[in-house]
């Protein structure tokens, strides 16, 4: 069986579509041989410097009763850890204004809609002129607050970084806009997929389960967090929190690690799920894998970071990503000191997108290029055709640098922008 060419591969990220999910035989995938990359680096090309925006990896986030609130609406988090900006809100007339018609919208819902889905939507969701007006006004509410806010919360978070070259005001603004699209993306794919009589029982049960004032975006915050829950998508939370658990080892003994004695800082491997819900492994997977292996038994890097959620076939019950760490411990007898895991990507975008955030979030040295090894396939599609695609769907390059080195691997430096949260799919915000 012949690879695709590059030309379809380039064709395929014009289209905004992964690979197919059915890849070339594990044994066809390397080609001939299995070259290893060098240990010299410089083939990877200069990165531009890495600007963090004020992210600090020592930032300690607030935490609500909501993982997934937590990392895919954090705005609303952040407002609800300072009851002193809350407070300011309600003094401030357009807000009050604001929040007593959204509080209004909720509680009519279901006697205006009935089982009326777009209806619910138009009255939950936030128009662009609402989104707008909320902008504009957030930095004026919050101005005495404002310079504090920003600088303790808003930008060492990282979750708002596309918009931390801006100004405080600018700031806030962005992140509220993000926020509030994040929401209504949320909205569409959680919410509004139910039926119309499920859609109603919802809103009803949200409306009488919170009969106190609510802040103006809570209304639709938990329309969506109950919708994830009733529709069984706890995808974000069910391996939180990693650092604490499956991630720990590694975390453990990082700060043992001469980061000069490798050439890369982590082997980055996305990856491959089956097809069917019988096996939880997929022959791709483990190739991509055995790969890994060999690099890591090189030398060339000291960690695996292994990287893919529950993807193939919908709803599955295994995270590529554990798959792949059993696979490594168990098969191939990798310390899981040395494997870290991302159970959450979707996407071959987010799979770079979220090895960047966790070399940045766990203080691995973003200095230095990682290595991502995939089957030839993907390689050539991270390594040729993926910059357009991270545009038109992240908004930005999770990397600053991505270059084949050879035809299983490319060398990356991440990029920053890659923490930006996105909570449009708050399976993987």
């Amino acid at each position: 069986m012949k690879h695709p060419s590059l030309l379809l591969l380039l064709a395929l990220a014009a289209c905004g579509t992964d690979p197919p999910a059915s890849p070339p035989p594990p044994d066809e995938d390397a080609g001939p041989t299995d070259t290893l990359p060098t240990a010299d680096t410089s083939a990877c090309g200069l990165a531009d410097a890495l600007e963090l925006g004020g992210f600090s990896a020592s930032y300690v986030a607030p935490k609500s009763a909501s993982i997934e609130q937590d990392k895919a609406f954090f705005l609303a988090t952040l407002l609800d850890s300072q009851p002193a900006l809350l407070a300011a809100l309600t003094k401030d007339a357009p807000f009050e204004a604001l929040r007593a018609d959204r509080e209004a919208r909720l509680r009519g819902a279901v006697a205006k809609c009935d089982t009326n889905v777009a209806c619910y939507r138009g009255e939950l969701g936030f128009t662009d002129p609402e989104t707008k007006a909320v902008a504009d006004e957030l930095p004026i509410a919050l101005a005495a607050s404002l310079a504090s806010f920003a600088s303790t919360q808003l930008r060492p978070s990282g979750h708002f970084i596309l918009h931390a070259t801006g100004t405080d005001a600018e700031l806030l603004s962005g992140a509220w806009s993000d926020s509030a699209r994040g929401l209504n993306g949320a909205f569409d794919g959680y919410a509004a997929t139910l039926d119309g009589a499920a859609l109603k029982a919802l809103v009803g049960g949200v409306s009488a389960a919170h009969p106190e004032a609510l802040a103006f975006f809570r209304p639709l915050v938990l329309v969506v967090l109950r919708a994830l829950e009733v529709q069984t998508r706890d995808e974000a939370s069910r391996y939180e929190p990693l650092a604490t658990g499956e991630n720990a080892a590694a975390l453990a003994a990082l700060p043992s690690i001469d980061w000069k004695a490798f050439p890369y800082s982590v082997i980055v491997v996305p990856g491959q799920g089956p097809e069917s819900l019988d096996y939880p492994f997929s022959p791709a997977g483990q190739k991509r894998c055995d790969l890994a292996v060999r690099r890591y038994q090189a030398k060339l890097a000291p960690l695996l970071l292994v990287t893919g959620g529950h993807v193939h076939p919908d709803r599955t019950p295994y995270a590529e990503a554990m798959e792949m760490k059993k696979y490594l411990v168990s098969q191939r007898g990798i310390p899981a000191s040395a494997i870290l895991v991302d159970p959450h990507a979707r996407h071959t975008t987010t799979n770079l997108r979220n090895a960047a955030r966790e070399i940045l979030r766990y203080g691995v040295p973003a200095d230095r290029p990682a290595l991502v090894t995939s089957d030839v396939y993907q390689s050539l599609y991270i390594a040729f055709g993926l910059d357009d695609r991270c545009r038109n769907e992240l908004g930005y390059l999770p990397y600053r640098v991505i270059k084949a080195v050879t035809p299983n691997d490319a060398c990356m430096m991440p990029n920053a922008l890659s923490l930006e949260e996105d909570g449009r799919d708050p399976l993987d915000p």
